[in-house]
């Protein structure tokens, strides 16, 4: 049987916080009654669909670059709703389970129409991973920085503009959800990105690192009628489970 994962990024943290609070929310442990029900081993098989939601990365690990991941035991009812949940392994300890819960809460599983819809016990993880180690990173925009003309990178200016590819593990491309990030980086007279700063991400923090160590090798060409100066310029990426 084939089954359909699909991935939607967490639209704001408020709605996430105001999700966690309401009363219909999942607990967050499971009582001895329920570790009874059925174990499904393999929830993409079982599963017609898959709706996540990617969780919001904390800022604190998020600023020291730190990576782990969130394994839960969830209990799913006949509905696909998440009723329970509790976290088994964390690494590092701590650092991500709240994000993970927060956004296995919004999670909804659809019963293939092969199965008897039951209520069923499932383990899940969540991967918090930076893709990209950041080595070429370039240095963060300036508050002087602000005040630079700011260009697309279609504007004519540019004669061509000498690319970097975005380079992941092979296990980053494994876990390679969709998404979409926003850079706006400062580039110098001489054609070369000096700083760079993530303007939009989503989901936050994923893709980062890889981005950032990609613009921070492009060569931007100027037109030879303009005038060569530092200037802003925006660009954007786009990342889906097709992506090279």
């Amino acid at each position: 049987m084939s089954q359909q994962s699909v991935f939607r990024p967490a639209f704001a943290v408020g709605l996430i916080a105001l999700m966690s609070a309401c009363a219909s929310s999942p607990e967050t442990f499971i009582p001895e009654e329920k570790k009874a029900l059925p174990k499904v081993e393999d929830p993409n098989s079982y599963f017609a669909e898959i709706t996540r939601v990617a969780p919001e990365w904390p800022r604190s690990a998020l600023t020291k670059g730190i990576s782990g991941s969130v394994t839960m035991g969830l209990v799913i009812d006949a509905d696909g709703q998440v009723t329970h949940i509790e976290v088994m392994e964390s690494t590092p300890e701590g650092i991500f389970d709240r994000a993970a819960i927060r956004a296995v809460q919004q999670w909804r599983y659809q019963p293939d129409d092969a199965t008897n819809a039951q209520s069923v016990r499932v383990a899940q993880t969540i991967d918090f991973v930076h893709f990209g180690d950041g080595k070429n990173r370039p240095d963060p925009l300036s508050e002087d920085d602000k005040a630079l003309e700011q260009l697309e990178m279609s504007d004519p200016v540019f004669a061509a503009v000498d690319s970097a590819p975005v380079r992941m593990s092979k296990e980053a491309r494994e876990l390679l959800p969709t998404g979409s990030i926003k850079v706006l980086m400062r580039v110098e007279e001489n054609g070369e990105v000096s700083r760079a700063k993530v303007a939009e991400a989503q989901p936050s923090g994923v893709f980062n690192a890889a981005v950032l160590d990609s613009v921070s090798q492009w060569q931007f060409h100027w037109e030879d009628d303009t005038e060569a100066k530092p200037v802003l310029v925006e660009t954007e990426f786009e990342f889906t489970s097709e992506s090279d």
